[in-house]
């Protein structure tokens, strides 16, 4: 699958691809890649069913870990940092274990390699519901959600995927 990415820093001899969380994308790291750029050429992809990536029924952890080696290899990395937060720190680690000679650093940030159940499936029934063919303006579909999904911060985070 071909991921869609921002890149920083494109001059500078070290990687460092970052993997954002779930609902999350490549925005997510804007302010924080144009000031790692100074250092690092830093890829931001967007994982599957994020962003401007491709959708694909399979969301699995190995599809998107498959994602990353292909991502990889078309941008012919040959040692290079990761840093994934969250589902993408989840990504990130099956990666280093299946190609760890690759990896020059790996960071991990915000889980642990364990199984985290299904604490999302109210949120995620919630965006399931909202017909979105019905709405035009990003106000009526938080209206939509405010009842399920009652932390404003939340909802706002939950609009911009």
């Amino acid at each position: 699958m071909q991921l869609h990415f921002a890149e920083y820093g494109p001059d500078r001899p070290d990687t460092l691809v970052i993997l954002h969380g779930l609902l999350g994308s490549e925005r997510n790291w804007h302010s924080l890649a144009k000031v790692l750029a100074a250092h690092v050429r830093v890829l931001a992809p967007d994982l599957r069913n994020h962003g401007a990536s491709p959708h694909d029924p399979d969301h699995s952890i190995r599809s998107m870990r498959q994602d990353l080696e292909e991502f990889v290899e078309g941008q012919r990395l040959d040692r290079f940092f990761l840093l994934g937060h969250s589902m993408g720190g989840h990504v990130a680690m099956d990666y280093a274990f299946h190609a760890a000679e690759r990896l020059r650093g790996l960071i991990v940030e915000d889980i642990a390699p364990r199984s985290y159940g299904t604490g999302l499936t109210r949120t995620i029934r919630a965006m399931m519901s909202v017909d979105l063919q019905r709405y035009h303006e990003k106000r009526h579909i938080d209206e939509a959600l405010r009842d399920d999904v009652p932390d404003a911060v939340v909802r706002h985070f939950l609009l911009t995927n």
